[in-house]
């Protein structure tokens, strides 16, 4: 839904439009549940079968392109470094592709600025 990329669901008759819309309707309970049933990568990611990196930065303001939303720090040079070096190894020893790898805002209900700076390529 992030990457605007849902197949369509054919039992249901629903074209990827009409999906992403269904998916949009539903609150994160039942998000899950209907999620959960689908085989990767035709779902998004769950707790069951994916990693998360936190990178923690500190709030700096309001986010004007998100109202309502605060405004992160950007992520810090070492930070960075770190990243990169963790998401190489991870792609080496597991043989995840780099498809596989998604910002944590973009697959649940974070803010958009969270990270927003991060360097996920190896």
């Amino acid at each position: 839904m992030a990457e605007k990329r849902c197949p369509a669901v054919p039992a249901k008759q629903r074209t990827a439009a009409q999906e992403t819309q269904y998916i949009n309707s539903l609150g994160p309970t039942a998000r899950h549940g209907y999620e959960k049933v689908k085989p990767y990568p035709a779902r998004y990611p769950m707790n069951e079968d994916s990693l998360g990196i936190e990178l923690v930065g500190k709030i700096v303001g309001d986010d004007s392109g998100y109202p309502g939303e605060k405004l992160y720090e950007s992520v810090a040079a070492q930070q960075n470094a770190s990243l990169t070096w963790l998401v190489e190894q991870l792609v080496v020893q597991f043989g995840m592709l780099l498809t596989d790898i998604f910002r944590h805002p973009k697959v649940s209900q974070k803010t958009p600025s969270e990270a927003a700076t991060a360097d996920w390529t190896p």
